[in-house]
């Protein structure tokens, strides 16, 4: 999608397609997944969430995105 694209309805379809398949959306890319429903998919996500609090303890590399779907810090 380009920027200033209408991308919202083009994301849930994909979703919808994905979740049919078990697919996963990947962290680094926009997605309308919440932080708990990623806890579902990903069997690791809270060890995840450790090692990137240790390797991030100010949280220099989270921006408002990230935030939604890691926590604060």
């Amino acid at each position: 999608m380009y920027i200033g694209m209408e991308y919202e309805a083009y994301f849930k379809a994909m979703e919808q397609i994905m979740d049919a398949c078990n697919g996963r959306p990947h962290w680094g890319k926009m997605h309308t997944k919440t932080m708990f429903e990623l806890a579902e998919v990903y069997p690791r996500f809270s060890d995840f969430q450790q090692v990137r609090r240790a390797m991030d303890p100010t949280g220099m590399f989270m921006n408002a995105y990230m935030q939604t779907l890691f926590g604060k810090r």
